[in-house]
């Protein structure tokens, strides 16, 4: 059972479970989001970054 579903099955809060599983509140929200929206399906889902693969730092820059 993923983290969303034990706070929406047990009645604990949402803090109790990122806390528990040691993972963000945002992504316990989201999950419960996902499953009241599709179910299920919506947590298995694996959507790709769009930005996956490409480098995130910010651009060097020369001092000249």
């Amino acid at each position: 059972m993923t983290p969303a579903l034990t706070a929406l099955e047990d009645s604990i809060t949402q803090v109790q479970v990122a806390r528990a599983h040691q993972i963000s509140l945002s992504k316990v929200q989201l999950w419960i989001k996902r499953y009241r929206e599709k179910g299920l399906a919506g947590l298995a889902s694996n959507i790709a970054r769009s930005d996956k693969g490409k480098s995130r730092r910010l651009p060097t820059r020369s001092n000249s």
